[in-house]
């Protein structure tokens, strides 16, 4: 028994080792040798090359098990998608191996209210973006997008200017600002004489209706660029950048202050402001201003309704879209409030106001709400009888 135990383990000793030497590379070197008669150069080659794609291979192996997450850790690429309430824009910005409801996050805010814009010159204004961190964590550096567009609700938005957003620590709030050139096109008519169908194909159109103007206006901004190298202050992104056209220029009523639609993109989606600023008014009279609602290509329906300030202003709106010219009177009818407007294309809506005859500065706010998305846009009036300026179309 003692014999046939010693010789069991040696067969299975002999077993092993004989396993082992098959595992070796040795041993398959020698029979890829044998069969395919290949040189010992040539070998040493073959061999060499799968040595080092076993080394590799383990260090990958060892590098994915040191970096593996236990798992209850959330993934380091998780995406919050931004969320908008009235009239402010949250982006949540997540940090790595945090979990979900961690307070260790940064929030970036733009409210309505934090976007600005400021006439410079008569061919500058100033866009400035107050952004806020309201979050636990420090910001990390992204990039803020700008839009323009005709001063409106829901109008087709054209590419304006790209910031760059440094880091922004919990509780503080940074301004960046954006020179942006103010278009000249030449007047299509005057209010009282052109048709608001011209008006509103020249809006839909604005690359079309602004070549030439644009074309001068780059060549005046390189020459003064060339004459004047100055870089711009801190916070001030320059540059060649067009706003979109101002509708009180295209219909021969220069306006020292631009009026249109700013957007600011922080993450998914937008905060828009759609604003004429310091627009004179005529006490005692009937005073016409105007504005775009809708895209050309598409239908919808919208609603509206009349916010103001003073209550003593009576306000009221119009559809003037199939009218010969933008004026409107008393035998017109006015768009009844939160009524809903079915459009096939775009609408161009007058709104007449009658301030007292000893009235201040007063604010109309109009807001347009779409029924195929439910949003709601706000179109503000910044009304003053001492600004500068043609102002309102009064009667």
């Amino acid at each position: 028994m003692v014999r046939a135990s010693a010789c069991m383990r040696s067969t299975r000793s002999s077993r092993i080792r004989r396993g082992r030497f098959l595992a070796t590379p040795w041993f398959w070197c020698i029979i890829i040798l044998g069969r395919s008669g290949e040189t010992g150069l040539g070998l040493m080659r073959r061999f060499c090359e799968w040595i080092r794609g076993r080394i590799l291979a383990r260090m990958h192996l060892r590098e994915t098990k040191t970096n593996r997450k236990p798992a209850h850790a959330p993934l380091e690429l998780f995406r919050v998608p931004a969320s908008t309430k009235g009239n402010s824009m949250i982006a949540m910005e997540r940090t790595p191996g945090l979990d979900v409801h961690s307070p260790c996050e940064a929030e970036l805010r733009v409210e309505q209210t934090d976007i600005s814009f400021q006439d410079l010159s008569a061919d500058c204004v100033r866009i400035s973006v107050r952004i806020h961190n309201h979050g636990n964590h420090p910001s990390s550096p992204t990039i803020m997008r700008l839009e323009s567009a005709p001063l409106g609700a829901f109008v087709p938005w054209q590419p304006l200017a790209t910031v760059s957003v440094p880091a922004i620590e919990p509780g503080e709030s940074r301004e960046l600002s954006v020179d942006a050139r103010r278009p000249h096109p030449v007047a299509l008519g005057n209010f009282d004489r052109i048709p608001p169908s011209r008006l509103l194909t020249a809006v839909g159109s604005p690359d079309e209706t602004n070549d030439a103007y644009r074309t001068v206006d780059e060549l005046r901004l390189k020459l003064r660029q060339r004459q004047n190298s100055n870089p711009a202050p801190a916070g001030i992104s320059a540059g060649v950048r067009f706003l979109a056209p101002d509708l009180w220029q295209l219909v021969g009523r220069t306006h020292p202050h631009w009026a249109g639609n700013i957007n600011v993109f922080i993450g998914a989606n937008p905060v828009e402001r759609h604003m004429a600023r310091a627009l004179r008014v005529y006490p005692g009279r009937y005073n016409l201003a105007m504005f775009v609602v809708g895209d050309p290509r598409k239908s919808d329906a919208y609603a509206f309704d009349i916010v103001c300030v003073n209550p003593d202003w009576k306000s009221r709106l119009f559809d003037a879209t199939n009218k010969r010219t933008l004026l409107v009177g008393s035998s017109d009818i006015s768009i009844p409030e939160t009524q809903w407007v079915e459009t096939p294309g775009n609408l161009m809506v007058i709104l007449a106001t009658h301030p007292p005859t000893r009235c201040g500065e007063g604010n109309v706010e109009i807001h347009v709400t779409r029924r195929s998305c439910g949003k709601t846009a706000i179109v503000e009036f910044n009304l003053d009888p001492t600004a500068q300026g043609p102002g309102c179309y009064s009667m």
